[in-house]
């Protein structure tokens, strides 16, 4: 005894792939060269010569388009950098401090 109600209907549903974002890195006066080039290492995956060239790129026209990721995704990565930087200037201010006394 079969009714209609047993029958399972599959729809296959396309789902649209999601907006990509632009992640930028721009130049300022406080960020050494060097961190720049341990995060390009460190979050984006880029290679050794893949980030001087991206930091020079930074440095000489004062921005980078570094890749395009969906929203989610950057904005992830950017606050993960955004803490992990403040921790290291913070740690960096702590050891300054008990280095005097």
């Amino acid at each position: 005894m079969s009714s209609p109600t047993n029958e399972a209907v599959v729809e296959k549903q396309r789902l649209a792939s999601p907006n990509k974002y632009m992640v930028i890195f721009l130049n300022d006066n406080v960020t050494p060269m060097e961190y720049v080039i341990q995060v390009l290492l460190a979050f984006y995956g880029k290679t050794t010569e893949e980030a001087n060239d991206i930091t020079v790129e930074v440095h000489e026209k004062g921005r980078s388009t570094l890749t395009h990721l969906s929203l989610r995704v950057s904005f992830t990565t950017i606050l993960i950098f955004l803490n992990l930087s403040w921790l290291e200037r913070h740690l960096k201010w702590q050891w300054r401090n008990i280095q005097k006394t």
